[in-house]
């Protein structure tokens, strides 16, 4: 293994992607360019590449997670 590859995977854990076969066409899934970005910088020096767009996305995911589960707790206590 040459030892840029040994590298890039040792640095790789974001998304739980494999550099090996990751295609860099977004075919793989859930790997992301956004996995290595922390959230906290998504209003920040990341803002203008889309981060604000970003943190928008996923405080919805997570209010739709948070309205699912209350959901499924009141259909528990019937």
């Amino acid at each position: 293994m040459s030892p840029l590859r040994a590298l890039l995977s040792r640095l790789w854990p974001f998304g739980g992607s494999d550099p090996d076969t990751d295609r860099g066409d977004g075919a793989d899934g859930d790997a992301s360019v956004w996995d290595a970005v922390p959230s906290w910088q998504y209003g920040g020096r990341h803002a203008e590449s889309g981060g604000i767009a970003r943190a928008e996305q996923e405080r919805a995911l997570r209010d739709l997670d948070e309205r699912a589960d209350a959901e499924e707790e009141v259909d528990r206590r019937r």
